[in-house]
């Protein structure tokens, strides 16, 4: 039993640390989505102003390019929000393999237990056969 605490213990603690660095990446994705799409949102802002100054600015022109940016804005908003359900997700699995590992534990606790009182029985048995192997010694030399 201590064999198999040995090994799986270290791979669920392996496998906690493989996805607290996707986490991690994760978090880094979403930073830099939410970064590019400020910097899209900026970029379609200037180009807008510099369209519509150079169309003279009509209401139609206008109102294609407000769409243009709520579409650039509702996709950047889309992909945040997938990034936040995976991010959600892997710290679900995380706690799960957590706790699996917490009950894991106290399975191997509760067997390494048992295998201690199975070991002192033994050596009790073994301990009372010797004495009466002496015993039946001592009666056959008597």
């Amino acid at each position: 039993v201590p064999e198999d605490e040995a090994v799986y213990v270290p791979r669920l603690e392996s496998q906690v640390k493989e996805l607290q660095a996707i986490i991690s990446q994760l978090q880094r994705e979403k930073e830099r989505i939410e970064k590019d799409g400020e910097a899209r949102v900026d970029e379609l802002t200037q180009q807008w102003t510099s369209r519509i100054e150079s169309d003279g600015g009509t209401i139609d022109k206008l109102r294609a390019h407000i769409e243009e940016a709520n579409k650039a804005i509702i996709e950047g908003d889309e992909l945040i929000i997938q990034q936040e359900e995976i991010l959600e997700d892997q710290k679900a699995k995380i706690e799960n393999l957590k706790q699996e590992a917490g009950e894991y534990k106290e399975g191997v606790d509760e067997l390494s237990s048992e295998l201690d009182e199975l070991r002192s029985a033994l050596e009790d048995s073994q301990n009372m056969c010797s004495s009466k192997e002496s015993d039946a010694e001592r009666y056959m030399n008597e």
